[in-house]
This record gives C-alpha cells, structure tokens and sequence, in this order.
C-alpha cells in the first residue's frame, strides 16, 4: 500500500469517527468521571459563595450544605453528564432566583438542532391538565394523560425545577415546564426510541399512539404554529377601541436590543400617552405583559411614570457581593469585552458604600423619577402570566402599588420583594462547561416582607380555562371588557 493511499484512508478513518462522535445518539448520556464532576461541583459552589448576590435569600446555609453534601456523596465513579446537569439545576432552582439558570454546555446545544430526540408536540397546561397545543396529526385540546408510562402530572413535577422563580416554588413552573415539555424532558429523560402517549380525546374516550421522536428544527416549526399563545412577533403595539372608549398597551419584552430601538420605545410611549391625555372619553387602559420576562429596567420605570401619581425610587436599596470580577478565565465567551466593561464601571462608580458583606449603592446614587407631564389618569388593567418576571414583574407591583392598577391573570414568576438584576455574569464549569449565569446585583423593592417569596398575585385570578382554550378565546381581556369595564359605565 503506497504511502498516500495509507493517508487518505487514514484521514477518511478519521473524520468518519469524528462524526459518528458528532452524530452520537444522546450527548447528554456521555459518562464523565467522578474526580471531574466532584472538581466542578466544588467550583459551582465557589462561584455562588463568592459572587452570588442573594444566595441565602431562601435557602440557609445549612440546608445549602446539606444539599451540596448530599450531591457529592451521590457521584458514582462515572457519571452521565445529564444526570450532573440535574444535580446542579436542582440546586440554582432553591436557591429561589429566578435570573440563576444552568444551561449545557454549548457545544452540545450546537448539536441539537438536527438531532431527532425530542418530543413532537408543543403543549399547553390549562386547568393542571396537559393539553396538544397543535392542529398536527392529534387535534388541539387533547390531553395527555401519560407519556411512556409517566403521568402528565409527575412528568411536569419532575421538570419544574427547570424553571426557576423569583423566591418559593409555584404553580407557574409547571406552566413553564408545559410550555418547554420538549426540550426539558430530554434534558432530564433522554431520548426514547418512541413516545407511547395514552390520550383523552375531545369525546372523552381514551386512546394510546406511538410517535417518533422529532427533530428541534421540526418542533421550532410546530411551536411556531400553535394553536394557543399569546403573540411575541411584534414587541410592542397600542390601539384604541372607538366604540367602548378603552386602549390597550402591548408590551411583550422590556429589552429592545439597540439604542436606536430604545429611543423609538421612548417616543412610542411618549406619542401614545400624549394621545391618551387628549382623549379624555378614553378613560380605561389595558396593559398586556403576557409573556414578558422583562429586560431592561429602565424601561419599567419609564412606563410607570407615566401612570404613577407620585415621584418613585428606583429600588429601596441595590447591593453586590464583590468589587471586581471574579474567575475572570471562567467566563464565558458570549460575555464578551462589552458587557464586562459595563460591570466593572458599574462596581467602580456605583457601588460605593460599603456593607457588612459586600457593598451598595448609595441612596444618592438611587434615581427618582417624577410623574410624566402626560401621564394617564384613568382606570388600569394589567395582564400577567408565568412567564411575568424580573423587569416586567418589578413594573406590575410597581403599578398594583403607585397607581391602584388592577392585575388579571395569574401569578409572576417575579418577586415583589426582592430580585436580582444588572448584567449578567456568565460562566462555564472546567471540567464539563456546563454553563452558570447569575446577576451580580441585589435589588430590594419598597415592599414589606408580607410579599416574600412570592410573585405579584393578580386582584382577579383568572387562569386560561378549558373552554377558553378550546375557542381559543382570550379569557383574560374578555374578563376586563365583560366584566370591570362595563361595571364603569
């Protein structure tokens, strides 16, 4: 065999192993060695010790031991990296933050998008029921009631620690987890070589199917036509209706991603309000936040100066644990130089008083906003779902608050004590590069400590129902215009 023939198969050998490597059935199976998982554990404890900034908000040190404890003593001499993966969610998920996430590493989630591991259809949970939110092959408003032998309900209790909240644990993390059923069940589950799925039709009869395990591409296209959801398309939109004299304000995101975008968010609500202020027939505005999981701060005290009838702070008060960046090395690349540019201005100009653990910012530091020359005077309503958190939900208590808004809907998945916020600090574990992201900055509303641990909780309840979703009716406007705006006229 000549010497060039022996290179070529060589070469061919070589990138046929790479990409059955690359093509492996389940990333997340690959086992990983007691001594790496122990190192990273340890490094994850470091990284919270010295840089969370509420860490022992709702979890105590001792419990926090006992649970880190625990874990350690549960690493076998190998161990898969999704069960890692696991171990490490469950802990940021006590820790009651909602901002605190683990995410895998990314050069696994690269892989993903054309590998057939995950379930076919999204889903919805209306009424602790999982329903198909899809017209594809099974029809909307078909419940699942098991999926390969696992009920709907302890499917969606296993996955709900993925969905972190702001304090204690709730309802809205199995919305959540039912709104991402797919990509969760395979990071906790794996991927099946089929989904037996046993069903209760519309006419009440109970069916079994099999389904083949479908590609994150196929599943991004079914997700994008569902048959239920509340629109994220267009960011923001306002209307008024002529014939009942009401407005309504839709906000889907507080983060506009560009100063240019940012500037025309402002004129957008300065041009809106001032509208508003001339048109004194219009005496109701609704605002609809659903599916807002918030964004830039700035922006939820710049609309709340517009209903607010008194100046506001910003925060009561705004701490950090550190002084400069720490494990710098452990960054992550998508951190990049700009975001850490802002951090560190941030530490060296903001956080100038020192505390017993960290430091703060100064109430001279602490901005006051002033009610806006337009601001409307009329009656409020503002729409919430699971998703409501960080900026958005800091917005709803501000407004339930200063302005006597009413809320209709369900609980935020964001405090109204307390939460985290700034920027990001992002890092990978060394050993795996399972990734860690967590804000560097407490922030402490003008709450009391009655709304502890908890998210706004709405002056009307009222959850998306069977029937709505069936007619694919939107109950939570429905209830304002039937219900609260016709008791005004």
């Amino acid at each position: 065999m000549n010497l060039a023939r022996f290179f070529l198969i060589g070469v061919l050998a070589f990138l046929l192993g790479c990409r059955q490597q690359q093509l492996s059935p389940d990333p997340l199976a690959e086992k990983i060695d007691r001594q790496d998982a122990i190192y990273d554990i340890k490094f994850f404890r470091e990284l919270l010790d010295d840089a969370h900034p509420s860490l022992h908000e709702y979890i105590s040190t001792q419990r926090l031991n006992t649970i880190f404890d625990s874990i350690m003593a549960s690493v076998p001499d190998k161990l898969p990296l999704r069960e890692l993966f696991h171990k490490l969610t469950f802990i940021t998920n006590e820790i009651g933050c909602s901002h605190t996430t683990t995410q895998l590493p990314a050069s696994i989630d690269d892989t993903l998008f054309n590998r057939k591991l995950f379930f076919p259809f999204p889903t919805i949970l209306i009424e602790n029921k999982l329903y198909i939110n899809s017209d594809q092959t099974l029809d909307h408003g078909t419940q699942i009631l098991t999926v390969n032998g696992r009920s709907a309900t302890s499917l969606l209790d296993s996955l709900a620690l993925y969905n972190s909240v702001d304090g204690f644990h709730r309802q809205t993390q199995k919305e959540a987890a039912a709104a991402d059923f797919a990509y969760e069940y395979y990071m906790r589950f794996g991927c099946p070589d089929k989904f037996e799925l046993v069903t209760r039709e519309k006419d009440g009869k109970a069916e079994t199917h099999i389904f083949e395990p479908v590609t994150l591409r196929e599943w991004n296209e079914r997700f994008d036509a569902r048959y239920y959801f509340d629109a994220e398309d267009v960011t923001y939109h306002f209307r008024i209706n002529e014939e009942k004299k009401y407005a309504v304000l839709r906000i889907a995101d507080f983060n506009l991603g560009s100063d240019n975008s940012e500037a025309a968010f402002e004129h957008f609500l300065k041009n809106n309000f001032q509208l508003l202020s001339f048109r004194k027939d219009v005496k109701d505005l609704i605002i609809d936040l659903r599916e807002n999981t918030g964004g830039w701060l700035y922006n939820c005290f710049l609309l709340n100066s517009y209903l607010s009838p008194k100046p506001f702070d910003e925060y009561q008060d705004v701490t950090t644990r550190i002084s400069t960046i720490p494990y710098k090395s452990y960054l992550v690349e998508t951190t990049g130089t700009y975001d850490t540019a802002e951090i560190r201005e941030s530490l060296e100009e903001e956080f100038l008083a020192r505390t017993s653990n960290g430091y703060r910012i100064p109430d001279s530091l602490i901005k006051k906003w002033a009610p806006d020359k337009y601001r409307f005077t009329g009656r409020v309503y503002i729409i919430t779902n699971h998703a409501v958190s960080s900026a958005a939900s800091y917005f709803t208590w501000m407004a339930q608050t200063y302005s006597d808004a009413k809320v209709v809907g369900v609980e935020t998945s964001g405090g109204t004590y307390n939460s985290n916020g700034f920027h990001m600090l992002k890092y990978q574990l060394p050993q795996t590069f399972i990734r860690i992201r967590f804000p560097y900055a407490r922030l402490q509303y003008h709450s009391d400590r009655s709304g502890r641990g908890r998210g706004v909780l709405p002056d009307y309840v009222k959850p998306d129902s069977d029937e709505s979703f069936s007619e694919n009716e939107d109950l939570q406007i429905k209830f304002i215009i039937d219900s609260l705006l016709s008791k005004n006229r």
